[in-house]
């Protein structure tokens, strides 16, 4: 067996990983700028799409607007480790989500009042990435065959790759 068959199950999981957080982040209507499986000094892939969060300060913005806005980032953070563990569970490690989990727990407890609190509501959140992924699941997989045949996609690229879906009656959102 060659060093690249041996790697590939772990870039069709990356990539799976990644289509998770790029498609469940298109359809809470964030841009999404890219996509990509090329691997970097500690990361295997890594999609760019806008800031939820922009213009919110969590750390005095107690509005309904701020929080909902903060639900989409940790929904998003936690939809790339559900389409990994939906794929294919026994890839998952808990390594390989570290800084995605890291990133929605800080969210969560600047939400909550205490660590049970944040605990419960990180776990709903899971709940409902878990749920989106499940029914967006034949467009994370166009995404994942995208990403393993090119590597990276731009936004647009990403926009043709579910733009037949706009056929089946939604709207795509860039």
């Amino acid at each position: 067996m060659t060093n690249r068959a041996m790697r590939q199950p772990a870039r069709l999981s990356t990539a799976f990983h990644e289509a998770g957080h790029a498609v469940i982040a298109r359809s809470l209507g964030l841009k999404i700028h890219s996509a990509t499986i090329v691997p970097v000094t500690g990361i295997h892939g890594r999609v760019e799409h806008a800031n939820p969060l922009r213009g919110i300060h969590l750390d005095y913005d107690g509005s309904d607007r701020a929080h909902r806005r903060a639900e989409t980032a940790i929904i998003v953070c936690l939809a790339g480790p559900a389409a990994q563990r939906r794929h294919k569970p026994q890839s998952w490690r808990s390594y390989h989500g570290q800084s995605d989990h890291s990133r929605a727990a800080d969210l969560a407890l600047s939400l909550n009042g205490s660590d049970e609190a944040t605990n419960a509501h990180l776990k709903y959140l899971a709940v409902v990435a878990r749920d989106m992924v499940a029914a967006q699941w034949p467009l994370i997989e166009q995404v994942a065959g995208a990403l393993i045949e090119r590597q990276t996609l731009t936004g647009a690229e990403l926009a043709g790759v579910l733009a037949p879906t706009s056929a089946m009656g939604q709207r795509p959102r860039d």
